[in-house]
């Protein structure tokens, strides 16, 4: 075999090895585009589906904390918010959920769990009372449904020395 053979076999070799390769790997990269794509739509959704809340929780002793950011499902309640943050003590009755303490902060005969959202007001939530824009419901913590961006006030409060209604939950 004549070397002008030889370079000729290495070049049709060379040549539909590289065809074959860039073929490969522009099919990988369509294939890939097409992923990122569907990804990118499944993510939009996901994202449609989530609101950010934040929590405060005002123990009644000088600790406020906050819990900035806290991811939910829409249509959350404020009940599911508490739940995801703390250790919550609760009890169902015929108005709906009771919470009876939040981490470790047991309510008594005087004191109890109140809670209140920030600048916002629900006609579902019955009677509310107002207090510099914190909106305590008149309904219980289950059946105030949450919205992107929301800002709920739990207050440990002692009802029975400070009657109704409560100062908002920022204090210190």
């Amino acid at each position: 075999m004549s070397t002008q053979r030889v370079l000729f076999t290495i070049l049709v070799i060379w040549v539909i090895t590289t065809t074959t390769l860039a073929l490969y790997y522009y099919q990988e990269t369509r294939r890939l585009q097409k992923m990122c794509e569907e990804l990118s739509k499944v993510k939009e959704e996901y994202e449609k589906s989530l609101i950010f809340v934040n929590i405060l929780i005002n123990y009644g002793n000088g600790t406020i904390v906050w819990y900035n950011n806290t991811i939910l499902l829409r249509g959350a309640t404020a009940f599911d918010a508490i739940r995801r943050e703390a250790k919550v003590n609760w009890t169902k009755g015929a108005y709906g959920v009771f919470i009876k303490a939040i981490d470790g902060a047991v309510g008594n005969t005087t004191h109890g769990w109140v809670f209140a959202v920030y600048n916002r007001k629900e006609k579902s939530w019955g009677m509310s009372t107002e207090v510099d824009k914190w909106v305590y419901p008149g309904v219980s913590v289950d059946k105030v449904i949450l919205k992107d961006g929301d800002i709920i006030g739990f207050l440990y409060y002692n009802w029975a020395k400070k009657g109704w209604p409560p100062p908002p939950p920022n204090i210190k």
